[in-house]
């Protein structure tokens, strides 16, 4: 993987009534949801939060180093399949 590419990895998890959505790739995004889309959406959007916040000081959101470009790519998630497999439906 080049290196002046950052893929955002979200994994989701089931704690009791709600889900958690954890940016494994950006430290310290963690948010939770009432399903694993609304999880996910909101660990996306605070994690374009922060990179937009690092990109604004020009850091490079793992190791500071100055950027000179940002490419982010994005894989689309079939929700109700994920859901439907975590229902052992």
């Amino acid at each position: 993987m080049p290196e002046d590419r950052l893929i955002l990895k979200v994994e989701l998890e089931r704690d009791r009534r709600r889900w958690l959505a954890d940016c494994v790739t950006i430290p310290g995004v963690m948010v939770y949801g009432s399903s694993p889309a609304d999880a996910f959406r909101k660990a996306q959007a605070l994690a374009f939060d922060v990179l937009a916040d690092r990109m604004r000081h020009r850091e490079h959101p793992q190791t500071g180093k100055k950027l000179a470009r940002v490419g982010v790519a994005l894989r689309t998630v079939d929700f109700e399949r994920a859901e439907a497999a975590v229902a052992g439906r």
